[in-house]
């Protein structure tokens, strides 16, 4: 697994347009869904996703049970996933070269499988709050919790339809944010 960073992204990116269109190719055609990852360049791409009758069941059960630990349904939502996309695109063949970078992929993929719109991309400062807008789910990779930037948690759930904030360790272990405190810093404590 590489470490996570943030890469620089392309100022030519509009990322409110790759997003819209992410979401677009996410929720599929035809029976057909994808995890789309929004490269820092603006490329889209595209991780299948098997129909849910052929997808693994133990990792759809613990989708499920992190997406709704209330045994809500846990479809028809829109996800949003900070990962590191640096270099996604030459790996975008691979599976598994796409897990280095991404290592919550394999759940995406599953919360993809249950019927849910599902797009990562970095957290790029300027980008956050488009990334996060009209979401119910918000999936972070824990290592890139130290690049998004310092207000994040005051953000997220101003954005998401759905306060619900989701943080994916390295270790594979999930953990719902229930508590999202903004922490001040030493200039606005001057008064």
């Amino acid at each position: 697994m590489l470490p996570a960073r943030r890469p620089a992204v392309s100022p030519n990116r509009n990322i409110r347009s790759c997003l819209d269109q992410a979401r677009r190719i996410s929720a599929g055609a035809h029976g057909l869904r994808w995890v789309v990852i929004v490269a820092p360049d603006g490329t889209l791409v595209r991780v299948p996703v098997p129909p849910e009758h052929e997808a693994d069941q133990s990792l759809l059960r613990d989708v499920r049970s992190s997406l709704s630990p209330n045994g809500e349904p846990a479809t028809g939502l829109a996800i949003t996933s900070i990962n590191c996309t640096a270099g996604v695109q030459k790996r975008a063949r691979s599976f598994f070269q796409i897990l280095e970078l991404v290592p919550n992929l394999s759940y995406l993929v599953g919360a993809a499988a249950l019927g849910n719109t599902v797009v990562a991309f970095e957290g790029h400062p300027g980008d956050f709050p488009a990334g996060v807008g009209d979401t119910d789910v918000l999936l972070v990779d824990g290592d890139m919790v130290p690049f998004l930037q310092p207000d994040w948690a005051a953000i997220a759930p101003k954005e998401l339809r759905q306060p619900l904030v989701i943080q994916f360790g390295r270790d594979g272990r999930l953990s719902q944010l229930t508590r999202l405190v903004e922490v001040e810093g030493p200039e606005s404590s001057a008064a």
